[in-house]
Parts: C-alpha cells; sequence; structure tokens
C-alpha cells in the first residue's frame, strides 16, 4: 500500500515538474474575474477621441477628481494595438507632444480637448497579465480647463480683414474665414467651404492643434479692437493674420465685386439708381442694372428664370409694374421676395410718416400680411381734357365744373359725349382709355375663390364701348398706336377732348406729344376712382446684402427727406435743369410741393392727384391681369364691331380663359 502511495507522489511530482509553475496556477489560482469580464470605468473618459482597443478587457481603473488611469488588455499583437492609436493620433482629434518606441514598449503622450494623455503599450508579461492576454495598455488622462474664455470668443465668423494690424478691404475681397462651433473648426477661402468640421485641440488657454489634409498646424491666438471692430488674431508660423468678427451673411457680403444685380422692365430704374449712386458716394458697391422690356412678357419670363436659378447672376433688387407685381407679392414668385422688416427697415414707421397712399399697401402686400414692395409713384388717375374743347362745349373750363359734367358715372361721362359729339369732337381717342379706369375701379379681380368672374362693372365696359363705335363719340383707334398719339396733338381724325391718367401720362406721354396743343390742357376728378400703372420694389429673399438693399429700398420708397428720390421726382429736381414734376407715393411731400404745370396752364395738378391717390384701392387684382385682359379686350373688339354678339364674345372669353389657366370656369 505504502509503495502504491509512493509510486502515485512521485509521479505527481514528475507531472508538476515537466508542466511548470503554470498547470499548478491553472488547477489552484483561476484567473479573477476582471481579466475576464472587465470592469466598469469611469463615464468621464474621452472615449469619443481617445478609444480603448476593440474588444479589449478592462481590468483595473483608479479615478480621481481630475484625472483617470485605465488598464485593460487583449489577445491581439502589440502591432496590431499601435496602429489602432496611430490611425487615432493621425485623425486631427489629438494634439501629439511626442512618441518614443524602443521595441519592447511603446509611449506617446499629448493633449485632446480639456486633457493631457499618456499611453503605454507593451506586450503582457508575468501575472495574471501574461496568463490573460498578449498585449496591455496603460492609458493615464488629466482634465484641465480647454481655454474655456477663448473658446467662447472664438465662436461664430471670423473674416480675414488685414495684416499687421491695419485694416483692409482687399483682405476682406479674399474671403478668407475661419468659422468655430464648439471644439471643431470650417475653413473657408474665396468664399467657400474648404475644410469642414476639424477638430481642434487646445494645448494650452491660448494655443490650439488642428490637422488638415495631413499637415499639422499649432496656432496662438489673442484678440484686440482695431478702428473699434472686434478682431482676432491668429499665429500661424511665426505670421499673424488677423479675422474680424461678423456673420455668414456678412462673409458673402464682402464677396468680389461687390455688386448689387438690379433688374427692371424700363429704363427709369437706370436713372433712379445712378441717382442714388451720386447722394450716396461711400455707398462701397458695384451696381449692375439689368433692362428687359416686357414685350410679350419678355421681362417676367426672364425675370423668373433668373430667380429660380438664384446665384451671382439672380436680381437682388426686382421692380415689377402694377398689371404683373401681385404675381410677385401674393402670387406664383411671391416665395422670392423679402418682406422689407427682414431688410430691417421700419416700414409702418417710415409709411406712417411719409403718408404713403393705403392702395400701395394692398399691392405690396405678401400671403403673410407683412410688406413686400412698395411704389414710388402715386398713380391715382384723373381726367386730362382740352381746355379750349370744354370752352367751346360748354362755355368754362374750370376743373371744379368739367368734373360735374363728366361724371360722376358713365351715363353721365356719355351725356358730355353726346354734347361734344354735337360739337365736331370725340371724348376719347379709344374704348381702351375708359377700360383703362373701369378695369382698376372694379370691386372684384376676374378670379373670385378659384373661380373666373367678370365684375358687373367690367361686363358694362361692353355696352359702353358699344355706344361709344354706335354714336362716334370716338376716333376707334387703339392704345399706344401711332393714331391713338396723334389725337393728342389735332392730327387725328376728329379732335379728341380728353384722355385718362395719373401724373406720370400727363408728364411723360401727352406732355411729350401734345404738340401745338401744349398748355391747353387740365385735370379734373375722373368720373370713378381708379389707378393706373406705377413701379413697385421687390429685395430678393435669397441675396447676400441685405443691409446695402435696404438702403437703396428705403431711399426709393420711404424717404420723405429732401433727399429722397419722391422729393426729387415730385419738385423735379432729378436732373440739373428743371425736369417734370410727378406726383409720388408720399401723401406728405406731395402736400407739401407745388404740382404746377405750363403744361397744365398753370394748375397745380397735386391738387387733384393726392386725393385721387387716397381714393384708390386695389381689391381688384389677380396674377393673371396681364393675360386676362389681353383676351377679354380681344372679345371687347370683336362685339364693338358687329362680328359677336355679346352673349357670344363672353361665352368666347370664358372658353379662353379656362384653356390658358387652372381656374373653375363656370
Amino acid at each position: 500500500m505504502k509503495k502504491n502511495m509512493l509510486v502515485l507522489i512521485c509521479a505527481i511530482a514528475i507531472s508538476i515538474y515537466l508542466c511548470g509553475c503554470k498547470m499548478t496556477a491553472d488547477i489552484l489560482d483561476p484567473l479573477p474575474d476582471e481579466y475576464v469580464d472587465g470592469i466598469r470605468y469611469s463615464r468621464e473618459y474621452p472615449d469619443d477621441e481617445l478609444a480603448i482597443y476593440d474588444d479589449a478587457v478592462v481590468y483595473d481603473s483608479e479615478v480621481s477628481e481630475d484625472s483617470i488611469s485605465l488598464f485593460y488588455g487583449t489577445g491581439d499583437s502589440i502591432d496590431d494595438v499601435i496602429d489602432f492609436y496611430e490611425e487615432i493620433f493621425e485623425s486631427g482629434k489629438l494634439a501629439l507632444d511626442g512618441i518614443k518606441d524602443d521595441g519592447i514598449q511603446y509611449i506617446a503622450s499629448g493633449k485632446g480637448t480639456g486633457y493631457t494623455f499618456e499611453v503605454i503599450i507593451e506586450e503582457a508579461s508575468g501575472g495574471y497579465e501574461a496568463r490573460a492576454f498578449k498585449t496591455v495598455v496603460e492609458v493615464n488622462i488629466v482634465m484641465y480647463a480647454p481655454g474655456e474664455e477663448t473658446i467662447k470668443n472664438m465662436q461664430g465668423l471670423w473674416m480675414a480683414c488685414g495684416m499687421s494690424g491695419t485694416l483692409s478691404d482687399d483682405y476682406r475681397l479674399e474671403g478668407k474665414a475661419i468659422q468655430f462651433s464648439g471644439s471643431k473648426m470650417d475653413i473657408y477661402d474665396g468664399f467657400e467651404k474648404k475644410a469642414e468640421g476639424i477638430e481642434i485641440v487646445f494645448t494650452d488657454d491660448y494655443s490650439f492643434f488642428y490637422v488638415v489634409d495631413g499637415v499639422e498646424t499649432k496656432s496662438k491666438v489673442s484678440f484686440e479692437s482695431i478702428d473699434g471692430q472686434d478682431i482676432m488674431a491668429v499665429t500661424i508660423d511665426g505670421s499673424e493674420t488677423y479675422f474680424e468678427k461678423t456673420t455668414i451673411d456678412n462673409m458673402l457680403f464682402y464677396n468680389y465685386p461687390r455688386v448689387i444685380n438690379i433688374w427692371s422692365f424700363s429704363d427709369e430704374a437706370v436713372g433712379i439708381i445712378e441717382k442714388f449712386m451720386e447722394m450716396h458716394p461711400d455707398f462701397g458697391y458695384d451696381i449692375k442694372t439689368t433692362v428687359i422690356e416686357n414685350t410679350s412678357s419678355s421681362y417676367t419670363a426672364a425675370l423668373d428664370q433668373a430667380l429660380a436659378l438664384g446665384g451671382a447672376n439672380a436680381p437682388d433688387i426686382y421692380f415689377a409694374e402694377a398689371v404683373f407685381v401681385y404675381k410677385y407679392t401674393q402670387g406664383d414668385a411671391s416665395g422670392f421676395a423679402a418682406s422689407y422688416e427682414d431688410l430691417g427697415i421700419d416700414v409702418h414707421t417710415l409709411a406712417e410718416e411719409a403718408e404713403i397712399a393705403p392702395y400701395i399697401f394692398e399691392i405690396g402686400t405678401n400671403k403673410e400680411g407683412e410688406v413686400a414692395a412698395l411704389c414710388y409713384q402715386s398713380t391715382g388717375g384723373a381726367f386730362i381734357y382740352r381746355r379750349s374743347i370744354a370752352i367751346d362745349t360748354w362755355g368754362t373750363d374750370d376743373p371744379d365744373k368739367i368734373k360735374d359734367i363728366v361724371g360722376p358715372g358713365w351715363d353721365k361721362f356719355l351725356e358730355a359725349a353726346a354734347d361734344l359729339k354735337d360739337k365736331g369732337y370725340c371724348i376719347v381717342s379709344s374704348s381702351e382709355d375708359i377700360w383703362t379706369v373701369i378695369e382698376n375701379s372694379a370691386e372684384k379681380g376676374w378670379i373670385a375663390d378659384g373661380r373666373l368672374y367678370i365684375d358687373p362693372q367690367r361686363e358694362a365696359f361692353l355696352d359702353i364701348s358699344r355706344q361709344l363705335e354706335d354714336n362716334g363719340y370716338y376716333n376707334n383707334t387703339q392704345k399706344w398706336g401711332e393714331d391713338w398719339f396723334a389725337d393728342m396733338n389735332e392730327t387725328g381724325e376728329n379732335e379728341v377732348f380728353g384722355f385718362f391718367g395719373p401724373a406720370w401720362f400727363v408728364n411723360f406721354v401727352l406732355c411729350q406729344s401734345a404738340g401745338d396743343t401744349f398748355g391747353d390742357w387740365a385735370v379734373c376728378v375722373p368720373p370713378t376712382d381708379y389707378h393706373w400703372g406705377g413701379t413697385w420694389a421687390l429685395a430678393n429673399k435669397d441675396s447676400k446684402m441685405k443691409e446695402a438693399i435696404a438702403q437703396i429700398i428705403e431711399w426709393i420708397t420711404l424717404d420723405s427727406s429732401e433727399t429722397g428720390l419722391q422729393y426729387m421726382l415730385a419738385t423735379g429736381t432729378m436732373d440739373e435743369d428743371d425736369g417734370p414734376k410727378d406726383s409720388v407715393a408720399s401723401g406728405k411731400i406731395m402736400a407739401a410741393s407745388d404740382g404746377t404745370l405750363e403744361f397744365l396752364g398753370g394748375q397745380d395738378m397735386f391738387e387733384i392727384f393726392l386725393p385721387a391717390a387716397k381714393a384708390a384701392k386695389a381689391q381688384n387684382l389677380t396674377q393673371y391681369d396681364e393675360v386676362i385682359n389681353a383676351l377679354w379686350l380681344e372679345e371687347v373688339r370683336e362685339y364693338t364691331a358687329g362680328n359677336k354678339t355679346r352673349e357670344q364674345a363672353i361665352a368666347d372669353f370664358r372658353q379662353q380663359v379656362a384653356d390658358r389657366f387652372d381656374i373653375i370656369v363656370d
């Protein structure tokens, strides 16, 4: 028995000797849980920047208020772990102070956002580490405040504006900028984003490190004020560049060349802008004007395309005439326009001070009830008549008496036409002269609740036009035709008593065409209140130069001072020589101005046009007016000429509208 036991003990001893201590440990000392399952570690560990190797096991940690040390192991080789960390270091999220690799131990140290770090990597040896892992890693972290005040000062966009403390527009025009958000940075050059989301790492309170395209850069920052402007100075490679605190809009505002694009359908805008530039020599922008006549809707088609495409060639300011402005304030193209409030214009205060006529606001208000466009002219209309013909027919040319002869209402107007016919005169040149008044005095527009609507006043125009034809009360011309202009200077078929129009019609149409009738004209209250024409100014909501645009638009539409556009228009002082006196949007200016014209026999036309503007209404506009009016007038001509019955003309009009537009036609 003793012999057998001795043999067994010897066998065990030999086995232990052959297998060594490891087998003894496996039998007598199993691995602790932390070397298998790991331990919990502090949530403050910056694992988004200094990650722990994949599939590693953290088996020990030491944590204090401002530091943490982690110890972990992995079954992968030391080369795999080193490659993992070197990839992190190359990402630019960390600033390396140095790396030491002697073939036995790999040590890297540096800084992350708000902490310093040290990483020690070596092959596992001795004790539990050697039994559990191939490679072990020690990571030591010390937290610190990463230039918190500096980061706060750096937030936002900063633009290169000079070198060596000198502010220079040349540098602004280069568009070099850095935009900071937290500990990330975007870099702009030439107003294009060149690098996005770059990690920056503070190495002390005023120094930071970053990597762009594999190039490591360490910069120092400081803050100062130059000429009253907050400046951030960044020192890179010993050279200092200055960045001015601003906004993304202002950065693009400095893009070279600083050009404001202005679009219009008439040359009038060119003269207005030239005057603005003359009066604002320090404005600091170039202005490019594009003028496209709206023949066959050429202007609106080009404008729609330019607004839709956007970009550097899109209009910053664009003008729209009354007949199509509604499309850009409340219609299909209204989404392109900025409100005046968005431009920073105190529109309601200035409008109240200037006493802008209500109808101008009605036309210029967008779907949200904000002002998106205003007119600089006042286009309330009058009846403009020949004094000599009035005296020959009724023995007076007094505007107060003539208004009671030709109105109110169209019945009295046609009675006056009969009186004139007996004397051999026509009351108007074209039925379209009367249409101008009826169109813009109707109670409702062509579209009501999504349906075609023919306002009773507009329908009555069929009968008025027919009476003019049947009784020989007009010369049957067409507006803007050569024979129409001939009727202004006694060279037409029959002498014509009058025309309808606002002040601009007096100045730029009648006055230019009157010939020997110059001075033989007067204005009086028309048979019904109306407005005709006018130019509204709008701003592109996507423009990067809103502050400059606001300065132009405010000067054009709301400035009631003696240096504003409207004062110069009303007083005829736009040019060095006396120019025409025009009726303007500001009632304040008109009330204080002298509207006396030689063309009107010395009459002050503002006494008529000022109340006309206040009485005008704009509830009858739609975005389809330009086309629908043309369709309606064509059918009126057919009926007036006797080519169609009244019923057929209306039916054909309805069908044409149904064919052209997606609206309900009953």
